[in-house]
């Protein structure tokens, strides 16, 4: 009985006494660039050229007399191997760096946002994913910006650099809001996504938002606010679903969600719950949906008790395909969602966009009890197809779904600009 007494006394003398990095400490940026390596054995943090320290929930903050309103250059690495994925929490942070200003690259990583977080990167992105995977959450904020005064930043501002795909899963949720908008936009330039891939990379994984996070994603100039940057598809999936409040934009060709210009959205884009989503493209994209000369082939799911607001405000379709870009996928809006998606140009509210056809296969669902008011301007159908565009495909209105559809000129409410290139069929149940 006495070994066993002296055995447990031991145990709990050498258990207080393990130094508090073992368990969580407090790490300070100004000290020099932070490096966190997870392995299935445990997570160790090293911080310059000191050596590295076990810590199994670092806290990463700045100096108080510095605090966040002094950006600093050093930047926060992580790195995994196997199946293990690393911990770590920014609080106020603030990093102006050159490169990535956090690397998660194909590594894991959970971060927990504490306070106010900015994070920029002048030639790179600000958090930096790639087929890894990355799950912010905490009730904190993260504001993500990228980008070279009067040059052109190409990466993603959250997620692939430029010619780099996006295979990875990026997971917004708890109480996070993550913004990849500021007023430095004036004088920035690049067409990677907000959140997504960088120009010319493929966006193949999957971004989440749920819970109650509050997202507002916004890309430059031709990428996706959410999805593929300039010149790259939307393969993967994108979805949106709990209490979030999410609102993306594209500044020039690419969709609010979706794909940018030049790149086709093969994937899915699935709103639920009670979500609210606004999305729109300055020019030529779609709200929701593909790039300019990019085709919407995959799948739009709206439902539950969503609302939705979507709007292109030139020549792309509300939902649907951009400019120049065919819609063969599936549009569908159901639950008691509330929807409204318009063209301010010659695109459809909803389905395809100027000189863009709904083929054969392409198919607009509304059912249930949703609530849709889709708009088309000058030459778009309010459902249907853009100016001079061929509607082949199918458009079904059934169930307690109330639709309104406003055409532009002489577009048809639902169908096309010209009863000659309406070749496809209408049911309304």
């Amino acid at each position: 009985m006495k070994r066993r007494l002296f055995a447990l006394a031991l145990a709990l003398l050498l258990a207080v006494s393990l130094p508090v990095s073992a368990l969580a400490a407090t790490w300070y940026l100004e000290d020099g660039d932070i490096i966190i390596r997870a392995t299935e054995d445990g997570q160790t943090v090293k911080q310059g050229d000191n050596d590295a320290v076990e810590d199994a929930a670092p806290v990463i903050k700045q100096n108080e007399q510095n605090n966040s309103s002094t950006a600093t250059d050093k930047t926060i690495k992580i790195e995994t191997t196997g199946d293990a994925t690393a911990d770590v929490t920014i609080e106020d942070v603030n990093i102006s760096s050159k490169g990535d200003a956090i690397d998660v690259g194909s590594s894991s990583a959970n971060i927990t946002l504490k306070g106010d977080n900015k994070i920029f990167s002048e030639n790179s992105s600000a958090l930096h994913v790639s087929s890894g995977d990355v799950t912010i959450v905490g009730n904190g904020s993260l504001e993500a910006e990228i980008g070279v005064e009067d040059s052109a930043n190409e990466n993603a501002k959250i997620g692939s650099h430029e010619n780099e795909n996006m295979s990875g899963s990026i997971h917004i949720t708890g109480d996070a809001t993550v913004t990849t908008k500021d007023d430095r936009n004036d004088f920035y330039y690049g067409d990677g996504a907000g959140i997504g891939s960088g120009e010319n990379g493929e966006m193949s994984g999957s971004i989440t938002i749920d819970e109650n996070a509050n997202v507002d994603a916004f890309s430059h100039e031709d990428g996706a606010g959410i999805g593929s940057g300039y010149g790259g598809g939307m393969s993967g999936n994108i979805s949106i679903s709990g209490s979030a409040q999410v609102t993306a934009g594209s500044g020039w060709d690419g969709a609010g969600i979706g794909s940018g210009d030049s790149g086709d959205m093969s994937g899915t884009i699935t709103i639920g719950d009670s979500a609210h989503v606004t999305a729109w493209s300055d020019i030529d994209g779609a709200g929701i949906g593909s790039g300019e000369d990019g085709d919407m082939s995959g799948n739009i799911t709206i439902g539950d008790n969503a609302r939705v607001t979507a709007w292109s405000d030139d020549e792309g379709a509300g939902i649907g395909s951009g400019y120049y870009g065919d819609m063969s996928g599936t549009i569908t809006i159901g639950g008691n969602a509330q929807v409204t998606a318009g063209s301010d140009d010659d695109g459809a509210g909803i389905g395809a966009g100027e000189f863009g056809s709904i083929t054969s296969t392409g198919r607009i669902i509304i059912r249930d009890s949703a609530k849709v008011m889709a708009i088309g301007e000058d030459e778009g159908a309010g459902i249907g197809a853009g100016e001079d565009a061929l509607m082949a495909g199918l458009i079904i209105i059934q169930d307690n779904a109330q639709v309104t559809a406003i055409a532009g000129d002489s577009a048809a409410a639902i169908g096309s600009d010209d009863p000659t290139e309406m070749t496809g069929t209408i049911f309304i149940l």
